[in-house]
């Protein structure tokens, strides 16, 4: 894995841990929202601290499939990648 992705994935655990207060040594790919006892007002902290530290916009709509760890890190890469695209 290159660099400069193990540094985005670093950056958008600690945003997760920021947001939702939760020890990032628990933040694993697999590991699900509702296990960590991520509670949806968390969540919306969570995406605020990703806009801040990425200066992105994160869209949310109701069928997002933010369920694990792993889904919020492939979501926010998703965005990254479409905004260096164009």
């Amino acid at each position: 894995m290159p660099a400069a992705e193990t540094d985005v994935e670093g950056r958008i655990l600690r945003a997760i841990a920021r947001g939702a207060h939760v020890d990032p040594a628990r933040l694993r790919p697999e590991a699900t929202l509702e296990a960590l006892a991520i509670s949806s007002l968390d969540v919306v902290n969570v995406i605020f601290e990703i806009e801040d530290e990425f200066g992105i916009e994160v869209p949310t709509e109701r069928d997002d499939e933010l369920k694990t760890v792993g889904h919020v890190i492939a979501k926010i890469k998703g965005i990254l990648a479409a905004r260096r695209a164009g």
